[in-house]
């Protein structure tokens, strides 16, 4: 669960940084770069919503009893 929920924190970094990179290259007017950031960005969002699906569906602890 710890490793899912820090892949999750990446991948909230990776799209953050997707979405700053392709405004910086607009601005710069950098189509490559564009290219570069909008693919990054599916990439992560995937990623993301495939581990946000696998959270869900995982069974939930097993309650301790007293």
């Amino acid at each position: 669960m710890y490793k899912k929920a820090l892949l999750n924190v990446f991948y909230n970094i990776g799209i953050f940084a997707a979405v700053m990179g392709g405004i910086y290259a607009f601005d710069r007017r950098s189509y490559i770069l564009i290219i570069i950031c909008i693919v990054a960005l599916v990439f992560f969002v995937m990623q993301k919503y495939k581990i946000m699906k696998e959270i869900k569906n995982m069974p939930p602890p097993p309650r301790k009893t007293k």
